[in-house]
């Protein structure tokens, strides 16, 4: 995982790039969104990152509140932080299996 962070160490240019992102994010963009969510037309599946300390349970949890209230699959990957796909790849892929392989109605 740290490697993956290694050219925002090391390359001013990408660094800069980044920051430039993180400026140019707007709070009321998710205020705007936020209510879009609820109305998306797709089964929705959190795997969310137990030892995460930006985007904590808390966040998650909520999060799948707008999506489709206390209905919303939410599984908490222990040993996982922001990247789950990265520090548990097994889970995040045998959730995909399971989501993509029941029969639909």
């Amino acid at each position: 995982m740290a490697s993956a962070f290694v050219p925002l160490q090391t390359d001013v240019r990408i660094r800069d790039d980044f920051r430039a992102f993180l400026r140019g994010i707007r709070p009321a963009e998710l205020a705007e969104v936020t209510p879009r969510m609820s109305g998306v037309g797709i089964p929705v599946r959190f795997v969310w990152g137990r030892d995460d300390r930006c985007f904590t349970l808390t966040h998650g949890r909520r999060f799948a509140l707008v999506f489709g209230g206390e209905t919303t699959p939410f599984l908490e990957v222990p040993d996982a932080r922001t990247f789950v796909s990265l520090d548990q790849p097994q889970v995040v892929a045998d959730e995909i299996v399971a989501a993509t392989s029941r029969s639909t109605p």
